[in-house]
């Protein structure tokens, strides 16, 4: 992290906080910690401990991973449709071609579904509020259990 950032997030944190308070759903990831590593033969560096945003009990069942930062300017991964398993991430093109996303047409809308959409708004109105724009949403499409 460079200086500025470590500032912007330094100052950033009880915004982080609150909303992480009031949105125990929220799919942004939790930040642990921010620590300063030095090293004698190199300059110090500061790091983010962050949780793991795919947790999955058994990463054989994960079938797609997608980064989606809401944008198809150069968000397409070349890759032929039988390539297409395991962890290879996957970016915005990828999703829309393979039609892998939930059917989220007012028809089709579950309790789950809304509760999804109602957490991302709410991470999003974060996010804006907070002037942050560079974003991404990792998902994990994994195999249903027999």
């Amino acid at each position: 992290m460079t200086g500025a950032e470590v500032r912007l997030f330094r100052d950033l944190l009880p915004a982080y906080r609150k909303h992480f308070e009031e949105n125990k759903d929220s799919l942004i990831a939790k930040i642990y910690g921010m620590y300063r590593v030095k090293i004698s033969w190199m300059d110090g560096v500061t790091v983010l401990l962050m949780e793991n945003t795919l947790q999955v009990k058994d990463s054989s069942c994960i079938e797609r991973v997608f980064d989606l930062k809401g944008s198809t300017v150069a968000r397409n991964v070349k890759i032929s449709r039988d390539q297409v398993t395991g962890t290879k991430t996957l970016k915005d093109v990828n999703f829309t071609t393979l039609k892998a996303g939930l059917p989220l047409t007012a028809n089709h809308m579950t309790a789950v579904h809304k509760k999804l959409i109602n957490t991302v708004r709410a991470d999003v109105d974060f996010l804006r509020k907070s002037k942050l724009m560079d974003y991404s949403m990792l998902i994990g499409v994994e195999k249903a259990s027999e």
